[in-house]
């Protein structure tokens, strides 16, 4: 692999670390992490901006010659690559989740970064594992185009990692709640109704099927199991980012509404029928990643 001028000069340790996705939920709780551990990192997004008192360096990761020009000048150690989409759609899925991470990937390689790049993949790889806790060697099968198209990036990360000698972890990340999730998830559509509810705006606050279980995770915490992954995980390697506890999805809406101060009385459920591909239970086997976590 050839090394630019640039990035030969300081080795990856001394360089600084890029987020990409950094004005999002999960970009900003692990920018914030790192500057906490006296990191400052180069931030990134689609639009150029501050996030938290930080510049913010505006770029689509859809256009290749926009991610050359981004990591030619921040000749990053380390790249946590976080943007992403959460869409139903297979071409927004294509666009927002597996071109990028191709562009950083052909762009560290054409510019001779000696970085590691982390890859930011998803529970929805696996679909409806056959068992549960799932472990990092269950078979892929995703019953969405969002599954899927992570599931491609991860196969991409593999495959560069294997045949280029790029070093590249993955973080197989399950559902994450804190302040500011994103309204495509279950905790932030639950929780903008239940602020709209209290300001008399709704008079009910509807959800689908409540009987399913998923594994749920602060996002502080994803945030540090992210860090830990960079930090010491293996090159070519997959960690699952998980609590490692099912949740059913009754007993989350409930707590959401307690901590609110919402009686359950103004939930509206439409449970619907259950499809064939239906994800009824999955959670993470994170033996794994505590083991990564517990070498200092």
């Amino acid at each position: 692999m050839r090394t630019s001028k640039r990035s030969a000069k300081r080795s990856a340790s001394e360089r600084p670390v890029l987020i990409t996705g950094a004005a999002g939920f999960f970009g900003r709780a692990l920018a914030a992490l790192l500057r906490r551990s006296g990191v400052k990192p180069v931030l990134s997004d689609l639009r150029a901006g501050a996030v938290d008192g930080l510049p913010c360096r505006g770029c689509d990761l859809t256009d290749y010659a926009g991610v050359k020009r981004l990591l030619r000048a921040a000749a990053p150690g380390g790249i946590y690559h976080l943007a992403g989409v959460f869409s139903g759609d297979y071409t927004a899925n294509y666009r927002g989740n597996f071109l990028p991470a191709k562009h950083l990937l052909d762009a560290a390689l054409e510019l001779g970064l000696q970085c590691r790049v982390l890859l930011v993949g998803s529970a929805a790889e696996y679909g409806a594992p056959a068992k549960n806790p799932v472990p990092e060697t269950a078979p892929l099968n995703p019953v969405n185009f969002y599954g899927f198209a992570k599931t491609l990036q991860t196969r991409l990360g593999e495959y560069y990692s294997r045949v280029y000698g790029l070093d590249i972890v993955t973080a197989r990340v399950f559902n994450l709640t804190g302040p500011g999730v994103s309204e495509a998830l279950f905790p932030g559509r639950v929780g903008r109704q239940i602020a709209e509810y209290k300001g008399g705006k709704i008079s009910s606050i509807k959800v689908g099927r409540l009987d399913s279980w998923r594994d749920y995770l602060p996002v502080e915490e994803a945030a540090a199991a992210l860090a830990a992954v960079m930090a010491r995980g293996a090159a070519g390697e997959v960690y699952n980012v998980g609590s490692g506890r099912p949740v059913r999805m009754k007993t989350l809406l409930a707590d959401l509404l307690a901590r609110n101060g919402v009686p359950y009385t103004a939930v509206e459920s439409s449970p619907g029928q259950a499809g064939r591909l239906d994800v009824n239970r999955i959670y993470a086997d994170t033996r794994k990643l505590n083991a990564l976590k517990a070498r200092r």
